[in-house]
């Protein structure tokens, strides 16, 4: 069992998700009001080491999915926005 740390979630209904391919787990983190910016983080699902972290905006991020065929991560924030990051390689 692996415990990820200095991923701050504020809300109830984040959610944490697995690639497509099942090597990287994602989640957004939660930031206060003026505080700093929301992340989507990807995680090696094996260790949960930090593989990537996107800064996406300056509200939590509140839920994330990602659309296998396009390859294409979409995030909630808490303000009733939704985004897209695309994201070809989150390797590179």
């Amino acid at each position: 069992m692996f415990i990820a740390e200095d991923v701050p979630s504020l809300n109830s209904e984040s959610n944490v998700i697995f690639s497509p391919d099942e090597r990287l787990i994602l989640t957004g983190t939660g930031v206060k009001k003026n505080e700093g910016y929301g992340k989507v983080v990807m995680m090696n699902s094996e260790n949960l080491e930090v593989v990537r972290t996107v800064s996406v905006s300056q509200s939590s991020v509140v839920k994330v999915l990602w659309h296998d065929k396009l390859n294409q991560v979409r995030r909630e924030h808490d303000v009733n926005m939704t985004a897209r990051l695309r994201l070809y390689s989150v390797l590179t």
